[in-house]
């Protein structure tokens, strides 16, 4: 699980510098917390889940000007 995450953590890095305009849509986000892993600190970031899972990541995360969590049914 770990490599998983950090191929997936590699790739997202390398898009971000890619695309310094993007918007990233965590589509079905569940607990994970890639945002806080690479450490965001430049793109407008939205984790999406369904509303039992958002209840429970703001149990754990807080939402700031670039990191939002949404409830919805992708």
């Amino acid at each position: 699980m770990g490599m998983r995450c950090a191929v997936f953590d590699k790739w997202t890095k390398e898009k971000m510098q890619e695309y310094p305009d993007a918007v990233i849509l965590h589509l079905g986000c569940g607990m994970d917390s890639r945002c806080e892993r690479i450490h965001n600190t430049t793109h407008l970031w939205y984790d999406i889940d369904f509303k039992d899972v958002i209840e429970e990541r703001n149990k754990y995360y807080n939402e700031s000007s670039l990191y939002h969590m949404v409830e919805g049914d992708v």
